[in-house]
């Protein structure tokens, strides 16, 4: 894989079965996440180990939940930032749950939204999901810290590691509506797993300013570095910009999983010296993005300013 400017947006198989940690085809992808990260922010993974059936039905639960009435929907709050129910634009409707890896935080949601009935199985659906993305992400992660030669910090970090599901609706365009359905933006996150259903719209700004339509096959999800990443690798990687442009007359749905670290992020030793100085003073992660809330500058697209060391 080049640096070259993409058609498409790059996309790695994860779905070999010799896959395995230290073997070459672990090595080989492990290089390619390296170099699509580095280059672009960005890449498709194809991964089948998300059966379709637990896919179909996280959809069918949250849009069901999206089809309740906004009265009921705007019950489900948070104290914490980009947490809870939100109607962020006329075109957009946002859901933040918490850390769905934790069955408990998946039954608060549960309990509120569904009927005995469903909830339990709405809950099982949501907290699988999300473990196994949080499964892929984590293989990711490792690629990520062992291709620098950084695996002896990989396990601490996973330990560190919090992942929160953000469920975003966009609803179709209407005539005379703005096509904008998200601005450009990056994450706060580490990294971000990104997940949608039939509909695209998502797009990524390669270095070079062009925007970079995505178009995901089967069994694909989208991997996107995050703030947080590009201030631990000390700036080899940089966050991806990215927005999503509305066409289709029908809503489009796309599940987010994103993880932070619950600590302080800095740059190891080993990726700083004379000819790489430290861009970014270390911080604490949570920290970060209650600022950035508070500040209101989500969509800012260097939210680590604040941060700069040089």
């Amino acid at each position: 894989m080049d640096s070259q400017i993409p058609s498409s947006a790059p996309i790695i198989d994860f779905t070999n079965e010799n896959l395995i940690f230290s073997t070459n085809i672990w090595l080989s992808t492990s290089n390619q996440v390296k170099n699509a990260l580095e280059n672009h922010g960005f890449f498709l993974v194809n991964y089948d180990k998300i059966s379709s059936e637990v896919i179909s039905a996280i959809y069918l639960a949250l849009q069901e939940f999206h089809d309740l009435p906004t009265e009921k929907k705007s019950q489900f709050t948070s104290d914490k930032p980009y947490l809870g129910y939100c109607c962020e634009t006329p075109q957009l409707e946002i859901t933040g749950i918490g850390d769905t890896t934790s069955k408990e935080i998946v039954e608060g949601f549960a309990n509120l939204i569904w009927s005995s009935e469903k909830k339990y199985y709405a809950c099982e659906i949501i907290h699988s999901y999300s473990k196994q993305v949080a499964e892929l992400q984590e293989m990711i992660l490792r690629m990520v810290f062992e291709s620098y030669g950084l695996e002896k910090y990989y396990k601490s970090h996973k330990e560190s590691a919090v992942y929160t599901c953000r469920v975003n609706k966009y609803k179709a365009v209407q005539k005379n509506e703005s096509n904008v359905g998200i601005a450009p933006h990056t994450d706060l996150s580490f990294m971000t797993i990104i997940h949608q259903n039939h509909i695209n719209g998502l797009e990524f700004k390669s270095k070079d300013g062009i925007w970079i339509p995505v178009d995901f096959p089967p069994n694909s999800f989208a991997v996107v570095a995050g703030d947080a990443l590009t201030a631990w690798s000390n700036g080899k990687i940089q966050s991806a910009i990215h927005r999503v442009i509305m066409s289709a007359e029908v809503p489009r749905y796309s599940i987010g999983i994103f993880s932070y670290k619950n600590g302080i992020v800095q740059a190891p030793n080993e990726l700083v010296d004379e000819q790489h100085p430290l861009l970014f003073k270390p911080f604490d992660h949570f920290d970060l993005v209650s600022l950035i809330y508070t500040q209101g500058s989500h969509g800012n697209e260097d939210k680590l300013k604040f941060l700069r060391a040089i």
